[in-house]
């Protein structure tokens, strides 16, 4: 059962606004139990346009001299025929969600119970934006138009292009901010502020040259991928200004948003309910574990534990004293390596 199937059965009405081409693939069915639901086409291998791209088009968006493997190719160019067609800044993938999004408010939010849920693909690679946002970050760069740095290793970059594909990811970012903005607005505006829960989350982070590489490459686990931001305005303002700060998974938002709406408990749906945490500033958990391709991680306190189940690998991290993750200290310290390691097993022997 979905969060909206369960919403619709209490008396929401449920709308749903996407543009993560992986939500839309035969056989998801991500958008179940939504009265309302929204695909915006055209993220990166979202296979929608077909034509041939204008001879150039490609090499426009590449470090001279390079040439990206046959997957990568692949991405770019399916990404760069989606986007062919693209008039004005209000084309923008982020820009077309949240209009869609601002949309659905403004003809639903007379229903007396409603619940919208806006999936946004971006900050994600390919890292494109209005000029507007760029200039914030890189005014002067003069080069190819380098969107996707998944196709390169740092150190096949000289400081100007590195420094430029971090400038787009900052201006897309930017660019979303602006959007969500957008929409707030629009819930003030039309007087929704002191009644409606509304939530920001997201998924993953990136790596951005860290570990010599750019995306997010299931090895490089780390806070660049796992320390993501999740926000919560309440409507009445309670717990306002407070910053929650013990471990939390996306699970645990479900069971806190349906605990603060007052609707009864998603049926086979584990987590926490975080809000009385928050209330008394406390930690609901003290540790989290982390599944990302063939890697494993758990974190506590100043710790990471992560272990390569391909290559059947263990490693033991203080991320205070080797920030980067240079020195493996298993040996040093094996109580903390085996008290990690058996929460990790507390999760992963679940039948």
């Amino acid at each position: 059962m979905t969060v909206a199937e369960h919403l619709s059965e209490q008396g929401f009405v449920c709308g749903f606004v996407a543009d993560v081409y992986h939500l839309m693939k035969p056989s998801q069915n991500f958008h179940r139990g939504f009265q309302s639901f929204h695909w915006e086409r055209g993220q990166e291998y979202d296979q929608w346009h077909s034509q041939p791209l204008p001879e150039g088009t490609f090499e426009q968006h590449l470090k001279r001299g390079s040439n990206p493997n046959a997957h990568r190719n692949r991405v770019l160019t399916q990404y760069l025929k989606n986007q062919q067609f693209r008039a004005n800044d209000d084309e923008f993938q982020a820009a077309r969600v949240f209009r869609r999004a601002i949309e659905w408010l403004e003809r639903n939010h007379k229903h007396e119970n409603f619940y919208l849920y806006v999936d946004s693909f971006d900050p994600h690679e390919p890292f494109e934006a209005p000029q507007r946002f760029i200039d914030l970050y890189d005014p002067d760069w003069d080069g190819p138009k380098l969107i996707y740095g998944n196709i390169y290793k740092r150190d096949e970059l000289n400081d100007s292009e590195h420094h430029h594909i971090r400038s787009r990811y900052a201006a897309e970012c930017s660019m979303v901010d602006f959007w969500i903005g957008r929409l707030l607005d629009s819930v003030d505006r039309l007087g929704l502020r002191e009644n409606t829960l509304v939530i920001l989350i997201s998924d993953h982070g990136k790596i951005l040259g860290e570990w010599n590489r750019y995306g997010m490459p299931p090895q490089d686990t780390g806070l660049e991928l796992n320390s993501v931001p999740c926000i919560i305005r309440h409507p009445s303002a309670e717990a306002a200004g407070s910053r929650y700060k013990g471990w939390l998974y996306n699970t645990d938002l479900t069971v806190t948003m349906l605990s603060l709406l007052g609707v009864e408990p998603k049926p086979r749906t584990d987590g926490l309910d975080l809000w009385p945490s928050i209330r008394k500033n406390v930690e609901a958990r003290d540790h989290a574990v982390v599944g990302h391709g063939t890697f494993i991680s758990c974190w506590k306190d100043d710790w990471l534990y992560l272990v390569n189940t391909d290559k059947e690998e263990e490693a033991l991290y203080n991320l205070v004293d080797d920030p980067q993750r240079q020195l493996d200290v298993s040996e040093r310290y094996p109580d903390k390596r085996g008290e990690l390691k058996r929460k990790i097993e507390a999760v992963t022997n679940k039948e």
